[in-house]
């Protein structure tokens, strides 16, 4: 077995060489593969009792690239956060290693200053209490960032504080709830996708709101304060936990051949057929309707039974590069997203 496990290894390195050095077009290509930033995305671990990489938000950030993962597990942090760099910030609903923290992160200013502040694009940040501050979420010069699947409370003046000239910033399932005002943006940004943000003030706005078709989403838009904008969709009740959903295989820098794993790898690097195996779950819902697959944003399966995976059996001669986005939607339509990013050939 092990001398089969070595020349199957031996093989898919030979042709992987082989295919690089024959075409001239193939050896440009493979410049761009072997001279890109060998970071492909880093995943950095927060846990406040120690079991992670660094116990505070910010060490992470300070020590993060731009494209890294930071995931902070459950507990309380008392710190002020500043994002200066294009990363994603994902709040964990457990604990790491053996504490008692339970339930998503909980970011405390403790009265003072801004809980976080935004001053890099392309930033995601999900499921965190961000609570406490002067402000929730201040942006300054930020744009084409993601926030969802936040809850924004006590806040002495505004939840979220948005200012020319950022804009194209996108801003869904959070709930706001009993800051001074929710939310200040004057203004270019997207406050909804197919559903909205919770708003504990709804019924200020709107006192005679109603939920016609009982979808669970007001018929009557929320206004943004500020300037034009509008939550298109604003919930009619506090949104409960999104699902989980996670890509199993293909793993992160990992070079395969034909299926099967073979080595370590600088880059997730495909040689021919690949199964996409992901893990979905939704423990405190209804359960999952269906997990969608896609490549480059072009959706190519639906599987709606789990397992959940997908053959994806493409074939190119020349290595492409390619995104692999998997989106786990319960039975109650919300939603949770996953992706890789991966080189493929044959």
């Amino acid at each position: 077995m092990e001398k089969h496990n070595l020349f199957r290894k031996a093989i898919s390195i030979g042709i992987l060489l082989l295919l690089i050095g024959t075409t001239t077009s193939l050896s440009v290509i493979s410049k761009e593969i072997l001279f890109s930033p060998l970071r492909t995305g880093n995943v950095i671990l927060v846990d406040n009792e120690g079991d992670g990489n660094y116990t505070t938000i910010q060490a992470a950030l300070d020590a993060a690239y731009p494209g890294d993962s930071i995931e902070v597990y459950s507990g309380t942090y008392n710190e002020h956060i500043n994002v200066m760099k294009r990363v994603s910030l994902k709040g964990i609903d457990h604990e790491l290693g053996n504490g008692n923290d339970t339930g998503i992160p909980v970011i405390n200013a403790q009265g003072t200053g801004s809980v976080i502040t935004l001053t890099a694009d392309r930033v995601n940040i999900s499921d965190f209490v961000i609570q406490n501050g002067v402000y929730g979420i201040f942006f300054t010069m930020a744009n084409y960032s993601r926030i969802d699947g936040n809850k924004i409370t006590g806040n002495s003046e505004e939840g979220i504080h948005v200012e020319v000239p950022s804009h194209s910033n996108w801003f869904f399932f959070n709930s706001f709830v009993e800051n001074t005002l929710n939310a200040f943006d004057n203004s270019t940004n997207a406050w909804n996708a197919t559903i909205g943000n919770y708003w504990d003030d709804y019924f200020i706005q709107n006192p005679n709101g109603k939920d016609g078709d009982g979808d669970g989403i007001w018929d009557t838009p929320y206004n943004i304060s500020g300037g034009h904008n509008q939550d298109m969709r604003p919930l009619a009740i506090v949104p409960p936990t999104k699902p989980k959903v996670e890509i199993l295989s293909p793993q992160e820098d990992v070079l395969y051949f034909r299926d099967h794993p073979i080595i370590p790898f600088f880059v997730t690097f495909i040689i021919g057929k690949i199964t996409i195996m992901v893990n979905a779950s939704d423990y405190h819902g209804p359960g999952i309707e269906r997990v969608e697959f896609s490549i480059d944003g072009e959706l190519k399966e639906t599987d709606y039974e789990a397992p959940y995976t997908w053959a994806w059996n493409i074939q190119t001669l020349l290595p492409r590069k390619h995104t692999i986005n998997v989106t786990a939607y319960s039975m109650s339509q919300y939603y949770k997203s996953d992706e890789i990013t991966v080189w493929k050939m044959l």
